[in-house]
Formats: C-alpha cells, sequence, structure tokens
C-alpha cells in the first residue's frame, strides 16, 4: 500500500516530462545547390526568432537572405508558442519551408517540449534541432548530428 503514493508520483512526473521532435525534410532542398532561403519574420515575435532560425541555417551550410526583396528559391515561416509554468518557456516551435514561386511546402519540423523536458535547453538549442529536421529530416536520436556521409549535401 506505501507503494502506491511512490508510483502515482512517478507516473505523474513521467506524464509532465514529454516532449517531441518530428517532420520532414525533401531532397529539392539540396537539389539546387546554393539555393536561397529567406526566413520571413513573424509579425508579433518579440525575440528575433527569424534571426536565430536564418543563423541556424547558416550553420548547416545553407544561403539565407537578409533582405525580402533579394531572391530566394525557399521561404521560412515559423509558430512559436509560449507557455507559463513558474517561468515562460517555449512550449512549442514549428518550422515551415515552402518553393518561393509555388508555395508548396518542401519542409517542416515541429518541437513541442513540457516546462519539465524543456527546463535546460536554450531557444538555440530548440531552434538548432527543429533545423536540423527540416534540413537533414529526423534521426533515430534527436539532439544528435547525422554524420557528413549520411546528409544529401
Amino acid at each position: 500500500m506505501r507503494q502506491l503514493p511512490v508510483f502515482l508520483m512517478l507516473f505523474s512526473l513521467g506524464c509532465l516530462s514529454q516532449s517531441s521532435l518530428d517532420g520532414f525534410s525533401n531532397p529539392e532542398i539540396d537539389q539546387k545547390g546554393g539555393a536561397v532561403f529567406y526566413v520571413e519574420k513573424h509579425p508579433e515575435d518579440t525575440r528575433n526568432f527569424d534571426q536565430m532560425i536564418a543563423a541556424s541555417l547558416r550553420r548547416e551550410g545553407l544561403n539565407v537572405a537578409s533582405d525580402p526583396k533579394e531572391p530566394s528559391e525557399f521561404t521560412v515561416t515559423y509558430v512559436d508558442k509560449w507557455y507559463w509554468d513558474l517561468r515562460m518557456y517555449l512550449i512549442d516551435l514549428r518550422i515551415d519551408v515552402r518553393n518561393t514561386k509555388t508555395g508548396a511546402l518542401v519542409a517542416t519540423a515541429r518541437s513541442y517540449q513540457t516546462s519539465l523536458a524543456a527546463m535546460g535547453k536554450t531557444r538555440e538549442e530548440i531552434i538548432d534541432n527543429v533545423v536540423e529536421i527540416v534540413v537533414n529530416g529526423p534521426s533515430e536520436t534527436p539532439g544528435k548530428k547525422k554524420t557528413s556521409a549520411s546528409r544529401r549535401r
């Protein structure tokens, strides 16, 4: 009988600590070799996520336009959702990549984490994980970079 409270506490902690990282990539992103991406700033973004996403794309070796007037093959959009649980934390981030000319979705990725799972993660780490899926596709172990031999570039 004394084990029931311990079980319930462990079970509830497991339920509170959830995270997921999913999405898909498309070879079209890399087939263009030297394609230019433009990260569209979300109108209500006060945290400069567009700049952080652009920096992450550059770290992946992609060309990113800094001006919307520059020609680009792909437009990157994002939706960030924040939640209060004794602190503000990023609960959900989705990044979509669309063909600029056709508007067709060519890649998307999403990261979702509850407060406990988000502890110790920076915005940059979450963005890097999502961008990695957009560029390379999902890996077996989230947050672990694929080797250069497994990348399409």
